[in-house]
């Protein structure tokens, strides 16, 4: 499933609270998004830390 707002898969994106979604691929918090059936094209997930990347995406 490809998320509406960037196009990469829902394996990619983590839950951070209930309106908000980190994408570890585009390192950004995305807001109101639901996940298509679509096949996303796209690099699999480049971390399975989502603290930090969420920490370097700020840091930037």
């Amino acid at each position: 499933m490809a998320c509406n707002s960037c196009g990469h898969p829902n394996d990619a994106h983590q839950y951070v609270t209930s309106s908000l979604f980190y994408c570890s691929e585009c390192k950004v918090l995305e807001s109101h998004i639901a996940f298509s059936q679509e096949q996303a094209k796209g690099n699999p997930p480049k971390s399975d830390d989502v603290l930090s990347d969420v920490y370097n995406a700020f840091r930037k």
